[in-house]
């Protein structure tokens, strides 16, 4: 199973709030940070570094088409979604 963990990570001195995205089954090198968009919600932020990573890992759209979204203890978990029923999304601007 194809899973990726996002997570917050608060304002420090020299840097605003940012979200990590890394791919739960990879080595620790294939994540991505970004920055957090204020104007967004808490949600869409998880939401665009997970697909921020995706498109990093080159992983694509006929791959894995869609995804399922969800709440974990350290913040949200996305797995490629091979069932009905679920909220997914398409990612934007995969290959």
């Amino acid at each position: 199973m194809i899973a990726i963990e996002t997570r917050f990570l608060g304002p420090t001195n020299h840097r605003g709030s940012r979200i990590v995205a890394r791919c739960m089954e990879s080595l620790p090198t294939r994540k991505v940070t970004i920055e957090c968009a204020d104007a967004q919600s808490i949600e869409a932020n998880h939401k665009a570094a997970a697909i921020a990573l995706i498109i990093k890992l080159g992983w694509t759209k006929s791959y894995y088409p869609s995804w399922v979204m969800g709440a974990s203890e350290r913040g949200y978990v996305f797995v490629c979604d091979t069932s009905d029923g679920y909220s997914r999304f398409d990612v934007q601007g995969a290959k």
